[in-house]
């Protein structure tokens, strides 16, 4: 009546010397294979796979064997291995011996272009530490801006100075200030000692930048310097600096606004919105170019993480629908900017309807039209609201998109922590507004945009496909094991 468990494990048993003699012949022939010039066709897109090496991968299967010839990759080595749970024992194949101990460290074609050959973790740490601290200053720029403490400094020197040190200097400063709009519509009364206060804040948000930018450029001198940057990183660490120095310009230009009249009379002053949403995005531009560069110092080569056709196919599928999904992500960021500029979140705080409606009056209200997209709180405030339901839904289906499919583990980190603060950052955004922009939650929202876009970026990272260059090191480094066998 059939098989009993202890004959089936007999039956293991007896085959368990024609697999480990099976095997390694079969890892001789795909050698033998590997030195025509069809090479290693498994690694390239478009080439029929080797018949040799899928009838390697079938007896794997066949018993039991759980991802044979795949995840490649592991601390820039390769071991191909394989699992056989019925058996209880795992071992390596002598393919993979052999790639593991004469198959050399595989070097990025990418990160060799960008620096000197063992300085990329020092200066991508660097970098990543810069985009930290760009990060911190965003989240000043958001304490600055809901204390409403941007113009409480009337005047800007590129190189900084010291807050008054006397009480004669201090009720100076607050007699300048007191001739500008602001202390008229929105601070009258206000005493010298309240107007120490926001000048700390403003003051303390002024020289981070600047602290920000001496954290740049010595290490930047340093490593130029000693020849340890080329010239391509070369050109974007000066581009990154630039735009550093451009922020502080467009800071200043964004204050200069909320120094002049109000257009109203009856108006609070406040900077032009369109500015001030220029000086956000532009901090989110800076500190996602600063993450991405030293993600490419410190993150694998694309070639570590997909280095097979199926696996590259599966990238470039899923990378083509991420590339939208992040860019929403920006849109919404840029949207809540204007949201920022007009203080929308101080109106409408009801959810999920708008004082009552799903769509709001008045939202066309403004003429020339296209104002009201820019300058309509109830329109702004819709339109952030529209955006963020619809970023939510694409980031899920992009998780959804990615689940089943033979992505590398990285990958699907970067998609869980995407979706992960991306309904963190929905649950916040409600937060902040039904309870009337609180300060903490207010930064917190502002934060987490920047966070979100963060994971956005390291999503389509994680996606790049590896260059023709590095798959064919790979190749070389796995024929040049393979000759061992």
């Amino acid at each position: 009546g059939g098989f009993s468990k202890s004959k089936m494990s007999r039956f293991h048993v007896s085959l368990r010397p024609v697999v480990n003699a099976a095997v390694p012949w079969m890892f001789r022939q795909a050698s033998s294979v590997m030195r025509t010039p069809a090479r290693f066709a498994i690694m390239r897109p478009g080439i029929a796979r080797s018949d040799t090496l899928q009838s390697v991968r079938s007896i794997g299967q066949l018993f039991g064997a759980r991802s044979f010839m795949s995840r490649a990759v592991i601390s820039d080595s390769f071991q191909l291995s394989c699992k056989q749970p019925r058996w209880g024992q795992r071992f390596t194949s002598t393919l993979a011996e052999a790639v593991a101990k004469q198959a050399p460290v595989i070097e990025d074609a990418t990160v060799s272009r960008l620096c000197k050959p063992g300085t990329e973790r020092a200066i991508g740490y660097w970098l990543a530490g810069s985009a930290g601290l760009i990060f911190v200053m965003v989240l000043l720029g958001g304490y600055t801006r809901l204390r409403r403490a941007g113009l409480s400094m009337t005047s800007w020197k590129p190189l900084g100075s010291l807050p008054p040190q006397s009480a004669e200097e201090w009720e100076k400063e607050f007699e300048r200030y007191k001739s500008f709009p602001e202390y008229r519509t929105a601070n009258q009364g206000m005493t010298v000692h309240q107007f120490k206060y926001i000048y700390y804040v403003e003051w303390a948000h002024r020289m981070w930048g600047r602290m920000l930018g001496l954290v740049f450029i010595v290490p930047f001198t340093y490593f130029a310097a000693r020849g340890y940057i080329k010239k391509p990183l070369l050109g974007r660490l000066s581009l990154m600096f630039a735009m550093g120095g451009a922020q502080g310009l467009i800071g200043w230009w964004m204050v200069k606004s909320g120094l002049e009249e109000p257009k109203n009379t009856n108006a609070v002053a406040r900077v032009s919105p369109y500015r001030l949403a220029t000086h956000l995005i532009s901090a989110f531009g800076i500190y996602g170019y600063v993450l991405w560069n030293a993600m490419t110092l410190l993150r694998p080569a694309p070639a570590a993480l997909h280095s097979t056709a199926e696996a590259i196919r599966q990238v470039n599928s899923l990378r083509r629908f991420a590339l939208p999904v992040c860019l929403l992500v920006g849109l919404t960021a840029f949207s809540g900017a204007f949201v920022a500029g007009l203080d929308a979140g101080h109106a409408y705080n009801d959810w999920p309807l708008m004082a009552g409606d799903f769509i709001p009056e008045g939202i066309l209200n403004f003429e020339p039209l296209w104002t009201n997209f820019f300058e309509n709180t109830a329109t702004v405030q819709f339109d952030h609201r529209m955006l963020a339901y619809t970023t939510l839904a694409a980031v899920t289906a992009l998780f959804v998109r990615g689940q089943g499919k033979p992505l590398h583990p990285s990958v699907r980190k970067a998609l869980h922590s995407l979706i992960g603060m991306t309904y963190i950052q929905a649950l916040i955004g409600i937060s902040t507004l039904m309870m009337y922009v609180p300060v903490h939650l207010g930064v917190s929202h502002q934060g987490g945009a920047l966070a979100t876009l963060s994971f956005a970026l390291y999503v389509l990272h994680t996606l790049r496909r590896p260059t023709p260059a590095a798959l064919k090191q790979i190749q070389q480094s796995i024929q040049a094991a393979a000759k061992a066998v």
